[in-house]
């Protein structure tokens, strides 16, 4: 709906970024979805940093983990089969 289009997008970024199948925020790994180093310079544009970005939509017990170990930022690999549709062979 266009009148909520930037609330539906923040709230679809959120649930994202707080997935834990597609980005691991907790103290022993760091590991965000290949998606951010791929568009890591639309994400550094517009934040700063992908971190910084990131920093906006999680939840707030994984804030910290951001802040602290930002260094230590790993991408996991792309799990191509989330956009196969029935019967198609992926990569």
């Amino acid at each position: 709906m266009a009148e909520r289009v930037d609330q539906q997008l923040t709230e679809a970024a959120r649930a994202f970024i707080n997935d834990p199948a597609r980005n691991r925020l907790d103290p022993q790994q760091l590991a965000l979805s290949r998606i951010f180093q791929w568009f890591a310079e639309d994400f550094v544009r517009s934040a700063g940093s992908v971190p910084r970005f990131v920093q906006r939509f999680v939840n707030d017990d994984k804030r910290k983990i951001l802040e602290t170990k930002a260094d230590d930022l790993h991408y996991l690999q792309y799990n191509w089969t989330l956009n196969a549709q029935d019967g198609q062979r992926v990569p």
